[in-house]
């Protein structure tokens, strides 16, 4: 029960001081194949990475920042005979180890289509790993004692901001 004011900035009165985790769910179809979350910022400091504290008596300027040109990694995986290889895993996982926690956005897994081809959108810029891995249970993406043992065998890449980057492997 917010009010949204001419510059699209939300006020929200009598929130229950709690620690929040920010989640977006779109209403309009086909906005989340063209908007993604930039960044998350509270009183000053990054807020998208860890939950947002509201202290009683405590104003927050939350400032969160959407794109309709997201990074975007992009890709096709094959076999060593170089055939389409829809029946692995892509895992993404960024290469700084700090982000290698449950409900990171800079740790996601997708599956290839039949030709082999897969893309992810939305990460941060950074740098990432890419692995394919031939089975992987809901959520074990999250364990980084798996996500360790699989950068030795991962591909490399760098992401810039808003850009699309290839990795065939």
């Amino acid at each position: 029960g917010g009010r949204v004011d001419a510059q699209g900035r939300f006020t929200f009165a009598s929130v229950t001081p709690a620690t929040y985790q920010f989640a977006m769910m779109w209403n309009a179809a086909g906005a989340a194949d063209k908007w993604t979350m930039k960044s998350s910022t509270a009183n000053g400091r990054e807020a998208f990475e860890a939950p947002l504290r509201v202290n009683p008596g405590e104003p927050l300027d939350w400032t969160v920042t959407f794109t309709d040109t997201p990074t975007t990694l992009s890709g096709a995986l094959h076999d060593p005979g170089g055939r389409a290889a829809p029946e692995y895993y892509v895992l993404v996982f960024s290469s700084d180890r700090r982000h290698w926690t449950p409900g990171s956005r800079r740790v996601r897994m997708t599956r290839p289509a039949t030709d082999g081809a897969f893309s992810v959108k939305g990460l941060p810029p950074g740098e990432y790993f890419l692995a394919a891995l031939p089975d992987l249970e809901t959520g074990e993406w999250n364990d980084p004692a798996l996500l360790d043992q699989l950068v030795r065998s991962s591909a490399k890449v760098a992401l810039r901001d808003g850009e699309t980057t290839t990795q065939d492997f």
